[in-house]
């Protein structure tokens, strides 16, 4: 008998994983290629992309744990204060509130960030970045 005729759990152990993983495999040979070659032989300064990539990543990880602990904080206050269950109104100002606090804070971070990341002869980009609102980070300047 032979594999593609076996019944059982050798023929489920076949079907569920051996052959997604025989068929995704040409698939992603091509990518993973690329990514390497790019990564050894420092091909479109892909060691920049992926320096800012992390930075930018991990500063926008941080800001949003920090939004998100302040308005669960805030809120419990509000409720310790007033004696007041959980509300839609509580929930609609503290986010408000955070979120009027933390504007300068994204901003001046913005700021430290372009600087850090761009040399002073890119000022047309630095003056677009600063100048950008928050969703037109990822786009690039024309």
């Amino acid at each position: 008998m032979t594999d593609l005729q076996a019944s059982g759990a050798s023929r489920l152990i076949y079907v569920l994983i051996a052959y997604p993983a025989l068929a995704l495999l040409p698939l992603l040979l091509a990518p993973l290629s690329l990514g390497f070659a790019c990564l050894r032989y420092r091909l479109w300064d892909i060691d920049f992309i992926i320096n800012r990539t992390l930075i930018y990543g991990a500063l926008t990880a941080a800001l949003a744990l920090v939004y998100w602990g302040s308005v669960i904080v805030l809120q419990w206050l509000f409720r310790q204060v007033t004696g007041q269950a959980q509300s839609d109104i509580v929930t609609a100002v503290t986010t408000l509130a955070i979120a009027a606090a933390f504007q300068p804070v994204r901003r001046r971070i913005q700021v430290l960030m372009v600087e850090a990341c761009f040399v002073a002869g890119t000022t047309q980009t630095k003056h677009w970045l600063l100048s950008a609102p928050p969703y037109a980070m990822t786009c690039k300047p024309t």
